[in-house]
């Protein structure tokens, strides 16, 4: 078995490369939703730093690009999920 690339999405060059424990997920509207994981080699604060990208992957066109730092460190991830707002139920009695 071999695998063969059939479409990539990267990030800007100013952005660093994605090195470990980043994820795409197919939405069903088509685009991808993609955590970038531990990225390397960005000339950008961690405040500035893509964490999540949507993109439509048939034009490149990107849809949503989410930062994510805590007091200037990095935050990562290599999973993200997106759902529609109704099935978002958050309690009321959150510490």
């Amino acid at each position: 078995t071999q695998a063969v690339m059939i479409n990539e999405f990267r990030l800007p060059r100013e952005q660093g490369y994605a090195s470990t424990m980043g994820g795409v997920t197919v939405l069903d509207n088509g685009r991808w939703l993609i955590s970038w994981g531990r990225r390397y080699g960005a000339s950008i604060s961690h405040e500035q730093r893509i964490t999540v990208s949507e993109v439509d992957p048939e034009d490149g066109t990107v849809h949503l690009h989410i930062h994510m730092s805590r007091d200037g460190d990095e935050v990562f991830t290599y999973r993200a999920y997106r759902v529609p707002e109704a099935d978002v139920e958050i309690p009321l009695n959150l510490p």
